[in-house]
């Protein structure tokens, strides 16, 4: 990539540094609550920061756990699969419609796939425009 001046992207590199730093704090608060509520399984939380990208289905998330919550399982004979928590995060700015849309996608494919259990989607964010927020809470 050519520059048109020394040193343009050191300031944007330490601002997506110290976005991903604490996207990972809210990331661990996140996997923390989601322990204490006994909404996932405790010690199989997954976060990016791990060594392998978490996945549900064919996707990656941010934060990935199986729930064995009784309104997420499914039997499968005389065995329970479980259902799955999956989060993705962006700080830093407000979200827009256009920036919902893959997430929105993603949720949508997900639920098409017939081998993964049900599954609590969430987008953490700063904040989301009117359009954004009414486009969240509708799509499902």
């Amino acid at each position: 990539m050519f520059t048109q001046y020394e040193g343009r992207y050191e300031s944007l590199a330490q601002d997506v540094r110290a976005r991903l730093i604490t996207e990972s704090v809210l990331l661990k608060a996140i996997s923390d609550w989601s322990r204490k509520l006994g909404l996932v399984s405790y010690e199989k939380v997954a976060t990016r920061d791990g060594e392998q990208i978490p996945r549900v289905g064919t996707f990656a998330w941010d934060l990935t756990a199986p729930s064995y919550r009784s309104f997420l399982t499914k039997s499968d004979g005389d065995k329970q699969k479980p259902g799955f928590l999956a989060c993705d995060i962006l700080l830093g700015e407000k979200i827009g419609v256009g920036g919902i849309r893959p997430f929105l996608q993603k949720c949508h494919s997900l639920r098409a796939l017939r081998n993964v259990g049900p599954t609590i989607q969430m987008f953490v964010a700063d904040s989301f425009s009117h359009d954004a927020f009414k486009g969240l809470t509708t799509a499902f």
